[in-house]
């Protein structure tokens, strides 16, 4: 009896197990391949403004370029944050760029567009509490910001790590801010602010 039964439990698991693993191949293909974001490579292209230079962005061209991802992801996309690497920051262009959009319509998550050189490389939803608004109609760049930094004193010769624009929700201002070796420094992102 004892013999029965083990050989009708090696059966059941012949066949669980190769369904297991079926029912587990088919969850990470629907979760990875049909429910999640359109991979970068299928997105249309936008038109990058004509400032690109070797395959460097200023700021601008990379919200454009970013923007044609983020609203196929949610057609109220608007920009959070915007970040520039110091790799290749060139007056105030850069090949590095990774921007977060948010929707009014998905609370808590954002949109991730990364962009290297001229051309959008990755894209992916994440978890994220930040507040969107449309940039001021004069924005200084990068390199604006850079200067204005170096313009304080103490400032002159410090080590300019990154720089990166997010929305100040409580004042209601967009701000660059530029981190360096003594620390990061606040600039307002508008011309007139």
């Amino acid at each position: 009896m004892k013999q029965k039964k083990n050989s009708q439990t090696k059966k059941i698991l012949f066949i669980a197990a190769p369904a297991a693993i079926l029912v587990l191949i088919g969850a990470w293909a629907l979760r990875n391949y049909w429910l999640s974001p359109r991979p970068a490579a299928i997105l249309p292209s936008a038109v990058v403004p004509v400032e690109q230079e070797n395959n460097l962005l200023t700021g601008e061209s990379a919200v454009t370029l970013a923007l044609t991802a983020a609203r196929q992801w949610r057609a109220d996309a608007e920009l959070s944050y915007l970040i520039a690497d110091e790799v290749g920051q060139i007056q105030g262009r850069s090949n590095n760029w990774q921007l977060i959009f948010v929707s009014p319509s998905v609370k808590g998550k954002g949109y991730l567009v990364k962009i290297i050189g001229a051309q959008i490389a990755d894209t992916e939803e994440i978890s994220y509490n930040g507040m969107a608004a449309e940039l001021p109609a004069q924005t200084i760049t990068q390199a604006e910001a850079v200067a204005k930094v170096r313009a304080m004193p103490g400032y002159q010769n410090v080590k300019i790590l990154g720089v990166g624009m997010i929305y100040g929700a409580s004042v209601k201002t967009w701000y660059w801010g530029v981190k360096t070796d003594k620390g990061t420094v606040t600039v307002a992102a508008g011309s007139d602010q």
